[in-house]
């Protein structure tokens, strides 16, 4: 047993340890859900180029990628999903974190850069997105929706 564990366990923490939680994914995700994409590409434009300034991949990258992923999002929202349930949403996270990745890796390797992770990392990357969008969808449904004292929007 002791056996199986030493050879499965430190694999495990390797990954986890190249993978790191994309707040600003998620972020522009939970926005495109809960807003429209013409209302919030200003603030994903933004936040891809701060995030491009400071990365070691090419600069434009990561914007046409967070940008990509926005408008799937929004074209899914609008014309396919029409109902707006929590199934829904972990949808639209889910296809918006395939294009976002999807997109970077083809970019990255027209570039010849390597992004040195594999669908391992893919799958963690799902997983740590899901939880942090479902955060923000949360927060950010409080912020935009709030109710006023008189208890109309």
């Amino acid at each position: 047993m002791r056996k199986i564990f030493l050879f499965i366990f430190p694999p495990i923490i390797l990954i986890l340890q190249t993978t790191g939680i994309n707040f600003v994914l998620s972020f522009c995700l939970a926005l495109v859900i809960l807003k429209s994409f013409n209302k919030s590409w200003r603030e994903i434009l933004l936040l891809g180029v701060l995030v491009d300034m400071f990365s070691a991949l090419p600069f434009g990258l990561i914007t046409i990628s967070l940008i990509s992923a926005g408008y799937l999002i929004d074209v899914l929202r609008r014309y396919v999903f029409s109902n707006s349930n929590f199934w829904t949403k972990v949808i639209l996270l889910l296809s918006g974190v395939l294009v976002y990745r999807f997109v970077l890796t083809i970019l990255a390797g027209i570039f010849l850069f390597n992004l040195g992770c594999g669908w391992k990392c893919w799958i963690i990357e799902i997983g740590y997105s899901l939880v942090i969008s479902g955060v923000f969808i949360y927060e950010l449904q409080k912020i935009f929706y709030k109710k006023s004292k008189t208890g109309k929007y």
